[in-house]
């Protein structure tokens, strides 16, 4: 299960740069737009409020937990 769950999300990850490789001002569709809505909401609205301005530092292991 747990390479099933590797595969899709390497899967995503590789078409996510190969369409943004091709044109850098492109913006996010579908799943793409989904990905940045929720960590747009992960930082702006759990990591921000509860860390504070230092957040910038705890931001990557924070966001590694949620995914």
């Amino acid at each position: 299960m747990l390479w099933i769950a590797a595969s899709i999300t390497v899967s995503l990850a590789i078409y996510g740069t190969r369409r943004y490789r091709k044109n850098e001002h492109a913006e996010p569709k579908g799943i793409s737009h989904l990905y940045e809505m929720l960590i747009n909401f992960i930082r702006n609205d759990i990591v921000i409020p509860n860390i504070g301005p230092s957040h910038c530092q705890f931001w990557t292991p924070l966001i590694t937990t949620y995914f």
